[in-house]
C-alpha cells in the first residue's frame, strides 16, 4: 500500500496570538520551516504545543528558515507578535521514512 511521506503547505500568518495551528497527519522525522516574505524586521515566533514559544524566526537573517532533523512533531502553532500588519508567509516541508 503506498502513502505519502511528505507534506507542503504554505501557511499565511497574520494573527498574534496561537489561535491556529498546521497539522500534517503524522510523526515528522524532520521538516524545514522558511519566510518566504516581509520587512527587515518582521518576525514570526513558533510552537510546538500553542502556549509556549520554542523559537523565533526573523526576515532577512540566518534565522529565517531552519531545518529540525531527528524531530518528532505532528503540528505546529505560528504567530507575528510584532512588525507591520501585513502578513507573512511560512513556507513548511515535512517528511517521515
Amino acid at each position: 500500500m503506498a502513502y505519502n511521506i511528505n507534506f507542503f503547505e504554505i501557511v499565511t500568518v497574520d494573527n498574534s496570538d496561537f489561535d491556529g495551528y498546521t497539522d500534517w497527519g503524522f510523526n515528522s522525522i524532520g521538516f524545514l520551516i522558511s519566510l518566504e516574505n516581509g520587512s527587515d524586521n518582521d518576525v514570526v515566533e513558533y510552537s510546538f504545543n500553542g502556549t509556549a514559544v520554542h523559537g523565533r524566526m526573523k526576515v532577512n537573517t540566518i534565522t529565517s528558515a531552519l531545518a529540525f532533523d531527528n524531530r518528532v512533531q505532528t503540528k505546529i502553532y505560528f504567530r507575528k507578535p510584532v512588525g507591520p500588519s501585513a502578513s507573512i508567509d511560512v513556507r513548511l516541508e515535512v517528511w517521515k521514512r
